[in-house]
């Protein structure tokens, strides 16, 4: 959040002034949002390795990658829901594809 906030601060001054700016604004965000995730798996697959029983070692790795699609699932359709449920009465949703327009 600490390195989203300035990035998205400057995206909406960028869009109350009808400018355009480089998605590389958006590089840090992913950056530290892929170091993260990177740091979380392998603490996850270094406990299971270590703590789960040998037969017990892939299915715990495999309920661990079933959450994350699970996650990517439920997310996909919150995004879906809000969009559908925003858009009312002729307006736009919240979720815009062109950050400019109002």
């Amino acid at each position: 959040m600490a390195v989203a906030t300035p990035v998205e601060m400057k995206l909406l001054d960028a869009a109350c002034h009808d400018e355009s700016i480089s998605i590389a604004w958006r590089m840090p965000q992913y950056f530290v949002l892929a170091g993260g995730e990177v740091l979380c798996y392998i603490t996850q697959l270094e406990f299971f390795y270590k703590e789960a029983r040998e037969k017990m070692k892939s299915m715990c790795t495999s309920f661990a990658l079933l959450t994350v699609a699970l996650g990517s699932y439920m997310s996909s359709h919150i995004y879906a829901a809000v969009d559908a449920l925003t858009a009312t009465g002729g307006r736009p949703s919240w979720i815009s594809n062109n950050l400019n327009e109002d």
